[in-house]
């Protein structure tokens, strides 16, 4: 069955097609999950994007993944994605792509936050459509991974040589050399990148490139750098020990903080690996999917376009590039992190608030009334980025939200005088970037066409900003 996000709740007989199929215990058993009580020992089979949810300050996290009541009406919230258990399967759509049955604008978002190469990537919510979707996103874990640099743990290595720098093995050593030819069998303990978690990630290589979507991993420069480290790291790769390396890593996942993109790494390595096994009846009964935080998405996706004009992106995820409010008169300390979506350094600054929502009503065409559900920015919207533009001292504050409309909206609003001591030049503007209706029949390829001109179109716009 399939679905947007922030539905309002649908009845299941507007989602369910005639030639579907759904159980409605298994709908029961998936939804009122809360986000936030979903542990990866009791759902390893259903990835979440970013993997800390309650990072962002939509609150997303404490929502659940849908609600489901007893008079078969189904409620998503601000999560994408599929997810299904035994043969019931449920897409949830972004509700910015009208009539959109591909889903084009989700898949494009993730091409450019991810670095997916998906041309038509269909997404019913099955297990092998899932299972493709983690080959897709191999290489851009990877990536994230290696910019913490190789992986190092220490090992046990085996010698036998005459540079004896370990433990002699005495049993061994009499029964490999002897006679005596010079060389003595000892054991050391090493810090090195050849170690099961870094050949975990070699065997999965080594996995994708007998695969039909192998292209991937050649797909540009940089990820085919990023392949040939871990090849040279891992030297001691055998295609016959995979399934010994399979069971080390799941049974000892890597536990350190500052290694976190690789415990990330090191799951997805291990579901593209056991693929075969995901069907099995052991993991018939388990909730398995992927889903993705909307606001978060829409952050990164603007990231990709904003960058190249000089904004910044703090990540309140990872405490990068933050700022504070306070700063102590007695210790000097300062306190009340803060990060704001994105700032331009400018003279004076610009902050940018990015907003997965409707954020002004749109007409469906020329002659159509005002669409009545959606509704005006209101107050809340707007706290945020005035107190940031306090902060920073910016007379310009910009919300940027996806608009289904027929053209870029702009709206300004002026702020009042008093503020920060400033002009009626103050003011905050709103930005509806138009995210394309795609025509029946057309292709990724042509909605990929028509979010580059909505994309100059916001930059442009833009530049007459800063």
């Amino acid at each position: 069955m399939r679905t947007t996000d922030n539905n309002g709740g649908r009845h299941l007989d507007e989602i369910v097609s005639d030639d579907e199929k759904y159980n409605v215990n298994d709908l029961k058993r998936i939804a009122n999950i809360k986000i936030e009580n979903l542990k990866i020992d009791e759902y390893p089979n259903l990835l979440l994007f970013p993997q800390k949810w309650n990072a962002y300050h939509d609150d997303v996290y404490k929502s659940e993944i849908f609600s489901f009541s007893n008079d078969n009406i189904l409620k998503t919230n601000n999560i994408m994605g599929f997810l299904g258990l035994n043969d019931t399967n449920i897409t949830i759509c972004s509700r910015f792509a009208k009539d959109d049955y591909n889903d084009y604008f989700l898949h494009y978002m993730l091409k450019k936050v991810m670095a997916i190469n998906v041309v038509n990537l269909s997404h019913s919510g099955g297990k092998n459509k899932i299972w493709n979707f983690l080959v897709f996103l191999f290489p851009f874990f990877l990536k994230r991974a290696l910019s913490k640099g190789l992986y190092k743990e220490y090992i046990n290595k085996e010698y036998n040589n005459a540079n004896i720098r370990g433990v002699i093995d005495v049993k061994k050593h009499l029964r490999v050399n002897t006679p005596f030819s010079g060389n003595i069998i000892y054991s050391t303990r090493e810090y090195s990148n050849d170690n099961p978690v870094m050949q975990l990630i070699r065997h999965t290589i080594e996995y994708i490139k007998a695969h039909k979507y192998n292209n991937i991993l050649t797909n540009n420069t940089e990820i085919f750098a990023n392949i040939k480290k871990v090849i040279l790291a891992t030297q001691m790769y055998n295609k016959n020990d995979r399934q010994k390396i399979i069971n080390i890593n799941i049974n000892k996942p890597v536990v350190h903080t500052y290694f976190i993109e690789y415990k990330e790494l090191q799951r997805i390595c291990i579901r593209i690996l056991t693929n075969e096994k995901i069907s099995t009846n052991n993991d018939k009964e388990k909730i398995h999917g992927i889903l993705f935080n909307g606001a978060w998405l829409w952050e990164e996706y603007l990231n990709t376009i904003l960058a190249d004009a000089g904004f910044e992106h703090p990540r309140n995820k990872t405490g990068e590039k933050g700022y504070s409010f306070f700063k102590d008169d007695d210790t000097g300390k300062l306190s009340g992190r803060i990060y704001p979506d994105f700032i331009k350094k400018s003279d004076p600054p610009i902050i940018i608030d990015a907003k997965y929502k409707y954020l002004e009503k749109y007409l469906k065409s020329e002659n159509d009334k005002l669409e009545n559900k959606y509704f005006k920015a209101g107050n809340a919207d707007y706290y945020q980025v005035i107190t940031y533009m306090f902060r920073f001292n910016s007379k310009t504050g910009c919300l940027i939200f996806p608009y289904p409309g027929n053209n870029l909206f702009k709206k300004e609003k002026t702020l009042l005088k008093g503020f920060n001591k400033q002009t009626d030049n103050d003011k905050v503007i709103l930005l509806g970037m138009k995210i394309p209706k795609p025509e029946k029949d057309s292709t990724f390829k042509n909605f990929k066409i028509d979010m580059e001109v909505s994309e100059n179109e916001l930059k442009n716009e833009l530049k007459t900003i800063y």
